[in-house]
């Protein structure tokens, strides 16, 4: 602790105001019921000193203004010297890595605490991140993983043919002239209108025959 937020809370302590503990290791989910004062009125105070102050974690546990009882203080695990240390790993790759393996967005808090690092620490990697395009913002303080990207075209399945090529490929087939309920019923098309409307169209472009009132025929070479 500096010395200034040493005198502030030195003073704090004496006048029964907040007296948060600081702590070497991360709490785990189970731990922080037991270390936490969540409804407390000095619990803001007590986060933003242990963010300046770049604390691991921190515990209300024994603060005459949390009410909480004294608690175990979690000691850190034994480290297996056969396991690569985590610090071998670029914070920002463990950055990445997190919010590649969550479930949902997280905020930076979150992830700093996850990692065991300082929550304004990370602020450079999650903004080089979203640059990269690793990762992206989705609200203040707030990150995700990327949506999958779309599949390549040629992955795609293909675009059903459209109205006036299903009525063109009708009139081919026919040795007779048909009308525009026919082609529709054979098309299974309910909107007569339109099949009308493509029969119109088709016939301009000279790819079919008007050979009646309502009647169109396949062009005779």
């Amino acid at each position: 602790m500096s010395a200034f937020a040493d005198t502030i809370f030195s003073s704090s302590r004496k006048r029964g105001g907040p007296a948060p503990r600081r702590l070497r290791v991360v709490l785990s989910e189970d731990a922080v019921a037991r270390h936490r004062a969540f409804d407390c009125s000095g619990y803001e105070g007590c986060l933003a000193l242990a963010a300046v102050e770049n604390w691991t974690s921190w515990s209300c546990a024994g603060c005459p203004v949390g009410g909480l009882r004294p608690a175990p203080i979690p000691t850190p695990p034994v480290r297996d010297p056969s396991e690569p240390r985590t610090s071998a790993v670029p914070r920002r790759t463990r950055v990445a890595a997190l919010l590649q393996a969550s479930s949902g967005p997280m905020h930076a808090t979150e992830i700093a605490e996850h990692l065991g690092v300082d929550p304004l620490g990370i602020t450079t990697d999650l903004s080089l991140l979203t640059r990269q395009g690793d990762i992206v913002r989705v609200g203040p303080g707030t990150y995700s993983k990327p949506s999958a990207p779309p599949p390549p075209k040629d992955a795609l399945p293909p675009r059903p043919p459209g109205l006036e090529s299903r009525v063109l490929e009708v009139i081919q087939r026919s040795e007779k002239a048909q009308t525009g309920p026919q082609i529709a019923e054979a098309i299974r098309e309910a909107q007569v209108p339109r099949v009308a409307n493509a029969l119109v169209k088709l016939a301009q472009q000279g790819k079919i025959r008007r050979v009646g009132r309502g009647f169109y025929g396949r062009v005779t070479p």
